[in-house]
């Protein structure tokens, strides 16, 4: 009993100190310490450990007392070594970001320094400098760091929906063609420095998001053409690029597009790498890729008007339109060209092409021959120049009736497609001229010396045997039968093997026959039909024909 009573006064005397020092410890043991202590193999341990402890303490006041410091000690060393940890990885993450932003801000000084390198070089030099263009962005650093992080912000932006009761979900937003247009006003503005690179990512990402499949096959190939020497390069190559390995949209182009990116170089500069980049979408296999050619040609001919790419690119411009039922856009286009670059080896084709639209697309036909007359005192030894006269020619035939203009045109072309060894535009405009000179002009002489010329200059091709038959159909006409068949045997005498041979000498029969009543001629000539081409139908025919005269004696 004394012993019992003993420890239980020790329990009374001692139990406010305990209250106060137990107390926290068993609180925080019912708190998050506790909790993160249990939560684990290692707290269930410790807290076994210290139950223990607790229970032979007991009315031992040195080991309870170093038990509370036990305990203390572990709980805010925790605590301590928590946030060291804490504030290390702070610290770090905060020196890495600094790094990150160092390094990419001199990746965009030394891009920028580049891009003003090249644009110094490949500058051609012009008696008139290009206009200065006001603008009133400069480039700021911290500028473009807020624009930038907008747009990441922009980026990451999913379609909202919303719900009800009874009721679809639905988009509240046809949002990506929002996102796409500020993403390109960061590109607008600082093409092509700063971070256009990622920004060009941002858009591929965007498209991949909406399987819009034409514009992120555009987007992907533009990096590779415009930024080669980005960080990103390699990510878009392998991951970008790898839906042209998956999606079905590009089963018929696979092959190509990984050679296009396999394949492309890094060209030196950024306008050559955008003018070749302007050059594959011009014949692109891809019709809806194809169809973007026009914007990214004006796209860089506002990005670089004075490029010596830009007479180039705007020809294939023009005659993309025109190509595409826009002939006063190509009209236009080519105008263009002309004003811009009157120096350029391109004036010529923008010149003579734009006369054709005049003639055959707007009907404007003294304005055609004006142009073209216009090129032909700009570029004489061209080898259009045959073709404008050739042309100017068949405006003045067909549409003017004005047949003097018309043959002095057709004589002068076939004599500049003489020059040049074409040999069917040369005929083509000589048997065009006796043409009108026999049937307009009634200049018989005229025409059949025109005839007779082809031959001359074209001796044994087929269509000098259809000059000297042309000849001798206009004697016949013109019932100058001797002359006509003078012309007919001509033909059989030097193209024995001519296509029309034996027609010339049918026609010469006839006429013995018919016009100049002449039967031993008549006989002659058809003989020479049956001995010389005896396999032929007109061999048969000229037989039965011999057998008839034959038997009218």
């Amino acid at each position: 009993m004394n012993k019992s009573f003993q420890r239980s006064q020790t329990h009374r005397r001692f139990l406010p100190v305990l209250t106060v020092l137990i107390f926290p410890i068993c609180l925080g043991a019912q708190t998050d310490s506790l909790d993160s202590l249990v939560d684990t193999l290692a707290g269930r341990e410790e807290f076994e450990f210290q139950q223990s402890v607790e229970d032979q303490a007991v009315g031992d006041i040195q080991t309870l007392r170093q038990f509370i410091i036990d305990s203390l000690t572990l709980t805010y060393d925790e605590k301590l070594m928590a946030q060291k940890d804490s504030l290390a990885t702070l610290f770090n993450n905060q020196i890495t970001d600094i790094l990150n932003q160092n390094s990419m801000e001199i990746s965009r000084y030394k891009k920028t320094i580049r891009a003003l390198e090249d644009s110094l070089k490949t500058r051609r030099p012009s008696a008139t400098p290009p206009p200065v263009v006001a603008t009133d962005i400069a480039y700021d650093p911290a500028g473009e760091q807020k624009y930038f992080d907008y747009e990441k912000f922009v980026k990451r932006q999913e379609k909202k929906t919303k719900s009800g009761f009874l009721i679809l979900t639905t988009n509240i937003e046809d949002i990506p063609p929002f996102q796409i247009k500020q993403l390109e006003q960061y590109l607008d503005t600082y093409f092509p420095t700063a971070r256009c690179d990622s920004i060009q990512d941002f858009l591929t990402q965007i498209y991949i998001r909406q399987q819009d499949w034409a514009n992120a096959e555009r987007s992907i190939l533009k990096f590779i053409f415009l930024y080669p020497e980005s960080p990103l390069a390699e990510e878009i190559k392998t991951i970008r690029a790898g839906i042209f390995q998956t999606e079905k949209a590009y089963k018929s182009y696979t092959d190509f597009l990984m050679n296009v990116i396999a394949a492309t170089p890094a060209y030196p500069d950024v306008e050559t790498r955008y003018f070749r980049f302007v050059e594959l979408l011009k014949d692109f296999p891809d019709p809806a890729v194809k169809a973007m050619f026009p914007d990214e040609a004006q796209t860089y001919l506002k990005l670089y008007p004075f490029s010596e790419y830009a007479p180039q690119i705007c020809l294939w411009l023009a005659q993309y339109y025109a190509g595409n039922l826009r002939p006063q856009s190509a009209f236009i286009t080519y105008h263009r060209l002309m004003i811009f670059y009157p120096d350029s080896p391109e004036m010529a084709a923008a010149l003579y092409q734009s006369a054709l639209l005049q003639e055959k697309e707007f009907e404007e036909f003294d304005q055609a021959i004006e142009t073209l007359y216009r090129f032909i005192d700009l570029f004489p030894d061209d080898t259009l120049t045959a073709y404008a006269h050739h042309q100017i020619a068949q405006i003045a035939d067909i549409k003017k009736q004005n047949w003097e203009q018309a043959t002095t045109e057709y004589q002068i072309a076939a004599d500049l497609f003489f020059e040049t060894g074409k040999i069917k535009p040369s005929t083509a405009a000589l048997m065009r001229k006796a043409g009108i000179l026999a049937d307009q002009m009634n200049l018989i002489q005229d025409a059949i010396a025109t005839y007779l010329s082809v031959d001359e200059r074209f001796p044994g091709s087929p269509d000098a045997h259809q000059a000297i038959m042309a000849a001798g159909n206009l004697y016949a006409r013109h019932k100058q039968y001797e002359a006509a068949i003078g012309e007919y045997m001509k033909l059989y005498d030097k193209y024995p093997a001519a296509e029309n041979v034996i027609d010339a000498l049918e026609k010469a029969a006839t006429i013995y026959s018919s016009n100049l009543n002449n039967h031993d001629k008549t006989v002659e000539t058809l003989n020479i039909i049956v001995t010389s081409y005896p396999d032929s139908k007109s061999a048969k025919k000229a037989e039965k024909q011999l057998k008839k005269i034959e038997k009218s004696k």
